[in-house]
């Protein structure tokens, strides 16, 4: 999945055209789809000369962006695509494909897997979009007061800590300079600013 906030799109081409040495295909956009039957109509009819001796199109997906490699397969893109694209936030998108793309969610994809939930599960742990580090160790630092332990309980505070120290590019941050700036604190088990 390439990070840039554009649409979804997937670049299709033919089994067969690909046997006779070609890679020819086509840029489709899935926001020009309302779901993946419009979508699959649109690749029949872009390959319709290319239908193999079983009469039927054996689709190729050469390439995706904006999407991860789950969503995937062939010619098939998962039917929730469009629901994420309606139900999620256009500026939530990325950090949700971010998240679905390495939350497992993906393994075992079918056309009955139900992106409300996914939706749902991803609502629940999206804290925020934060453009500098500072910023990160601020919520963090408002997260530790006591009163969200006593509140949410320490399993959510917990879970809350883990999404946030796992979605933290540590080794761009610590090619920084923030590497000069905090460490480690055993007895208190956090960063802290020197």
């Amino acid at each position: 999945m390439k990070n840039n906030t554009e649409s979804p799109r997937v670049y299709v081409g033919s089994y067969k055209k690909y046997n006779e040495g070609s890679i020819f295909g086509k840029w489709f956009d899935l926001e020009d789809y309302s779901d993946q039957e419009e979508y699959t109509k649109a690749l029949q009819e872009h390959h319709k000369k290319e239908y193999n001796i079983y009469n039927d199109i054996e689709f190729m997906a050469q390439d995706w962006e904006n999407l991860p490699d789950c969503c995937v397969c062939d010619g098939w893109v998962w039917s929730g695509v469009w629901d994420v694209l309606e139900g999620v936030d256009a500026d939530k998108l990325e950090a949700f494909w971010s998240w679905f793309g390495d939350s497992g969610h993906g393994h075992n994809l079918t056309d009955e897997t139900d992106a409300q939930d996914i939706i749902e599960q991803f609502n629940d742990v999206y804290i925020g979009h934060f453009e500098y580090m500072d910023e990160v160790l601020g919520w963090v630092e408002e997260q530790e007061a006591e009163n969200y332990h006593l509140y949410y309980g320490e399993d959510v505070y917990n879970s809350a800590m883990s999404n946030i120290f796992n979605c933290v590019n540590w080794e761009s941050v610590w090619n920084s300079d923030y590497r000069h700036s905090f460490y480690y604190d055993d007895k208190t088990g956090s960063l802290t600013r020197r």
